[in-house]
């Protein structure tokens, strides 16, 4: 019934509900029309009062009833809305309406309107007689014509849509908007060709209802014959053909055609631009839907950014809460998760949940996916049985909502797994993954990105067993998959490779594991980019090998790497200076590792406020590094200065690293002593030590 009041609002008003929600509920029909009156009246070719005298009353209750967010509040069938649209045709008192005498009094004149009003129909048509006015009243009858005609189209079109639900049709079954729209999908392409603004309209409609049910198949016919028909009709830009843009950008990226999503929004942009301006709602919509897009193909920093700004021009446009701001923020959360920074995506996920909860009735699809994300970046950030108890009831509000296959059920599956497999619970999280994959199999099918994330946990999970044959096989399956969909040079490819590569490392594939690895060092340099771990896995790799000379290579490569890409950020230099630096003091190599880890001190004094405990840890790996050269004494001020300056740092983050960190100075420091023969001092060292140490 939700879905049959949100196709009623839209037709009626051109928007959707959720875009126009006041305290809770959308607004009136007849209330939005005298607000937006350019759009909707021009739309409808009548005057906007004739507009709002129509849709006031009974279909303004028709609609709200349909929409209301408590569902014991809506019609309870599908053909209770229908008997209430046919009362309101008929002119008979609708259901939905308190059942006064006055109520019932105006429904008997409207329906027997020839003999109430006949005299005074007949003084009016004498002055509609008078030529001053004859040319104006027939440029109004042809216009109020034509909207009657849309309006008694649109009306005649709904009515035979909803008889599915009639049992003479049904048999008692329960019917589903998807056999709802099912019925009437065919029927339209061959009807209302006389009146094609409408027939658009009734496409885009379906189409995105189709769209919002996860039935991507059956949503792009509608959707693509709507803009084919607006464009005939319209010309080259019309605010409708952006909206269909859009609606076509939005499936293709729900179904991972990410290239073509990317050029149909930046048609939108580009069209919207000339038409309405880059202040416009609408504008940020579009920048917003391409920040979705670059996320969706693995572009993490394009989409941060792009979604940044859409994010303060819909700060700036609306007044607390709105649908835009809350989806904006919920796809910036994911941006921050994927890039494995959940401290950042948990305040994020959270908000826009909250911000859905307070546009939409419990249990709609908008509340449980920020619900799910939420949870499963709780899970991500330590908080795993509280994840697994949302993971939980998410799999149960999707199943009430779709029934067992849908992606969005199979997704709430691997939520599940994945807060089971952070809890060591590996044995339940297998059969969990692979319950997800029967539902997507049953709902859209393996060849998707959601199934390869699937495999691709399902790989981790059965690595961290120690099944690395099932491991390999599941990842195999993911990157095919992956590969399939995004093509074999995405960027979508690089974790899934690491990924493989440390497999082929654990069971002693070496060769076979730099071959992957190399792969992705491919791929990464074909998109200007740098991959630390890359380096360092490659690395690792050769020392397994034995093969030291060719380790150091990767580490001296990944440092020359990082400064030619990134000359500018030489605080991104620091970490793979760290790892080149004790790799070099962990071969001997004191004299250079001195030097190194010389160089990352003096990046970090630079460019950190002195307060920061990284800049005296590096201080700290400095005087280490010192105590292996021929000049070993200069270590002792470098250590004292370090562990100073890590007892003054800010500890308003990190406080147990800071601790870790000055524990390792002050053992270095009794080293120091102990080579010095200075008992005294290594003694008294030792005791700070011992009791940072809890006395270990």
């Amino acid at each position: 019934v939700y879905a049959l009041g949100t196709i009623l609002y839209e037709l009626l008003t051109g928007f959707r509900p959720r875009d126009l929600v006041e305290d809770g509920a959308p607004r009136r029909p007849s209330d939005l029309i005298t607000r937006t009156e350019h759009t909707v009246s021009e739309a409808r070719s009548a005057e906007p009062a004739r507009l709002r005298r129509r849709l006031a009353g009974d279909l303004d209750t028709i609609c709200l009833k349909a929409l209301r967010k408590d569902p014991a509040r809506r019609y309870a069938t599908a053909g209770e809305l229908l008997d209430d649209v046919r009362r309101h045709r008929e002119g008979r008192p609708v259901r939905a309406r308190p059942d006064t005498f006055g109520y019932r009094a105006s429904r008997f004149v409207r329906r027997n309107r020839a003999g109430v009003v006949g005299t005074a129909g007949a003084a009016l048509l004498v002055i509609a007689t008078a030529g001053v006015y004859t040319a104006r009243l027939a440029e109004e009858r042809d216009r109020a014509q034509l909207a009657a005609a849309e309006a008694q189209e649109v009306t005649e079109f709904l009515e035979e849509l909803f008889e599915v639900s009639d049992p003479s049709e049904s048999l008692g079954r329960t019917i589903t908007a998807a056999e709802v729209l099912e019925s009437g999908r065919e029927r339209l392409e061959f009807e209302l060709e006389d009146q094609p603004r409408v027939q658009a309209a009734l496409l885009a409609t379906i189409g995105r209802v189709y769209r919002n049910l996860s039935l991507w198949d059956e949503a792009r016919g509608p959707l693509t014959r709507a803009l084919e028909i607006r464009t005939a009709e319209l010309g080259p830009d019309h605010p409708d053909i952006a909206e269909s843009l859009r609606d076509l950008a939005d499936l293709e990226s729900r179904t991972d055609g990410h290239a073509r999503a990317d050029t149909l929004y930046r048609r939108a942009l580009e069209m919207g631009l000339r038409l309405e301006g880059a202040d416009s709602e609408r504008h940020a919509l579009d920048v917003a839907g391409l920040g979705a897009v670059a996320l969706e193909a693995g572009r993490l920093d394009e989409a941060d950014s792009l979604l940044r700004r859409a994010l303060d021009m819909q700060r700036a446009t609306h007044d607390g809460d709105h649908e835009d701001i809350a989806r904006t923020l919920h796809t910036l959360a994911a941006v921050g998760y994927y890039e494995r920074d959940f401290q950042a995506a948990e305040p994020l996920f959270r908000e826009s949940y909250e911000m859905f909860s307070r546009l939409h009735p419990e249990g709609h699809p908008a509340v449980v996916r920020g619900y799910d994300d939420w949870g499963n970046a709780l899970a991500s950030m330590g908080e795993a049985e509280e994840g697994e108890r949302v993971a939980r009831e998410v799999i149960e509000m999707w199943e009430e909502l779709h029934g067992p296959n849908h992606p969005d059920v199979a997704l709430a599956f691997h939520s599940l797994g994945a807060t089971l497999q952070y809890q060591g619970r590996y044995d339940e999280a297998i059969p969990v993954y692979e319950e997800g994959l029967a539902r997507l199999e049953a709902s859209v099918g393996l060849d998707n990105a959601r199934a390869a994330a699937i495999y691709g946990n399902m790989a981790r999970t059965y690595r961290l067993m120690g099944r690395l044959d099932d491991a390999e096989a599941a990842m195999l399956t993911s990157i095919a998959i992956d590969e399939r969909v995004f093509g074999p040079d995405s960027e979508r490819l690089l974790v899934p490779l690491s990924m493989l590569g440390n497999l082929r490392a654990d069971q002693g594939r070496y060769e076979e594991a730099i071959a992957v690895y190399e792969r992705g060092q491919r791929l990464t340099e074909a998109l200007g980019e740098y991959d630390r771990v890359n380096y360092e896995n490659r690395a690792l790799t050769y020392r397994d090998m034995g093969d030291t000379t060719r380790m150091m290579e990767m580490y001296e490569a990944s440092v020359e790497a990082v400064q030619r890409i990134v000359p500018d950020q030489p605080l991104e230099h620091v970490v793979p200076m760290i790892t080149l630096g004790q790799a070099q003091a962990n071969l001997g190599q004191w004299d250079d590792a001195a030097a190194t880890l010389g160089d990352v001190y003096r990046i970090r004094r630079a460019e950190l406020p002195e307060d920061s405990w990284f800049v005296w840890n590096a201080l700290s790996l400095s005087g280490w590094a010192v105590l292996g050269t021929d000049g070993w004494r200069d270590a002792e001020a470098l250590l004292l200065e370090a562990y100073e300056g890590l007892i003054a740092s800010d500890r308003s983050a990190q406080a147990d690293v800071i601790d870790l960190r000055t524990r390792e100075t002050v053992e270095r420091l009794t080293w120091f002593y102990e080579m010095a023969e200075n008992e005294e001092e290594r003694a008294r060292w030792q005791a700070v030590f011992d009791e940072m140490s809890g006395g270990d």
